[in-house]
């Protein structure tokens, strides 16, 4: 399993045991997951779908107990076009009953789309914390959204 060491960013970390034996070590980002899912997959035109999801880090160390984080929602009418980004939205600390899953609570992003036409979506957790990277990655599995007339 990944271990953060010294400032708990992602590097080489060089060292000498009793100045005799050089060593180092080497972290590797935590992994992470972020979903994105809706109510429905086809609404009718003009219709309002929330759009939600968690943001997860796998070894339960923030993401978990951490602070609010960005998540990236991006958006395609179909396969042949790239996603672009469509806002910006928060990943918000929710209590929820203690477990040892979730033993402070749940990161938990919402964003409310119109879709006039079909479209897809993913969404993006790409932050890091000021002094380097922590986290891989991560992106959901799309949800595609038909529009009906």
């Amino acid at each position: 399993m990944p271990q953060r060491y010294g400032g708990g960013y992602v590097g080489d970390y060089a060292y000498t045991v009793d100045n005799a034996f050089q060593a180092s070590i080497v972290t590797v980002a935590d992994g992470r997951s972020v979903s994105l899912s809706g109510r429905r997959h086809t609404i009718r035109r003009g219709s309002a779908l929330r759009l939600h999801g968690r943001l997860q880090d796998y070894d339960l160390s923030p993401p978990g107990a951490g602070p609010e984080q960005p998540i990236i929602v991006l958006a395609r009418h179909d396969r042949y076009h790239p996603f672009r980004r469509i806002a910006v939205v928060t990943a918000e600390l929710h209590p929820t009953p203690k477990s040892h899953v979730h033993p402070w609570g749940e990161l938990i992003w919402q964003l409310r789309v119109r879709p006039g036409a079909r479209m897809i979506y993913i969404a993006e957790a790409n932050s890091q914390p000021p002094g380097g990277q922590v986290w891989q990655r991560a992106w959901s599995k799309p949800f595609k959204v038909l529009v009906s007339h």
